[in-house]
């Protein structure tokens, strides 16, 4: 199994890059940054990415990372998931990894799937029309559930994601499975 600091720098993270086909001159933003891995990889790769967390030390590491690899196209903003204090229309790609499933933390007196709906709404907004959003997220069918770690509760069959970001907005969703995990995506299928 792979240690903490592996996934920590592991650019294998953003392996569903070259999916998307960005151009150079692409706007991003991902929002719960957590260490900067993936803010990290697309910033080699993007004109200009916003790595967002509410967490004062995940923004504090992006830091450190934004430092120590130089890059100078990486903008840190510490906010709230529920309210990312950017214009409408203004990214090429929204990727919110590990943090749809855990949308109720943020908002717990609301129906988990009211405060997802209400969060993908926001992002749709977010993007440029032509945008896509990435979504990493726990898989209540992945290997990891089925050999007995528990998926979260908010996270749902594909059905349920699909209807999810229909009612959200988005009007087509393409789906991998990562394996062996969202957080470590080395293999797409």
């Amino acid at each position: 199994a792979a240690s903490m600091n592996s996934t920590v720098s592991d650019w294998q993270r953003a392996s569903w890059l070259p999916l998307l086909g960005l151009d150079r001159d692409s706007t991003v933003l991902t929002i719960g940054c957590g260490h900067g891995c993936i803010s990290a990889a697309l910033a080699h790769t993007v004109k200009q990415v916003f790595a967002m967390d509410a967490v004062a030390e995940c923004v504090g590491l992006t830091r450190a990372r934004m430092a120590r690899e130089k890059l100078s196209n990486l903008r840190l903003v510490q906010a709230n998931a529920l309210e990312p204090p950017f214009s409408e229309a203004a990214f090429d790609l929204v990727v919110v990894n590990g943090v749809l499933e855990r949308m109720e933390e943020r908002q717990p007196h609301g129906a988990p799937g009211n405060v997802q709906l209400a969060f993908l709404k926001r992002v749709a907004l977010l993007l440029k029309p032509a945008g896509v959003l990435l979504v990493g997220t726990e898989n209540r069918l992945s290997w990891r559930s089925l050999s007995g770690k528990k998926a979260s509760a908010c996270a749902h069959s594909r059905a349920g994601y699909r209807k999810l970001l229909s009612r959200s907005g988005f009007k087509a969703s393409v789906f991998y499975w990562s394996d062996l995990a969202h957080d470590r995506p080395y293999d797409l299928v």
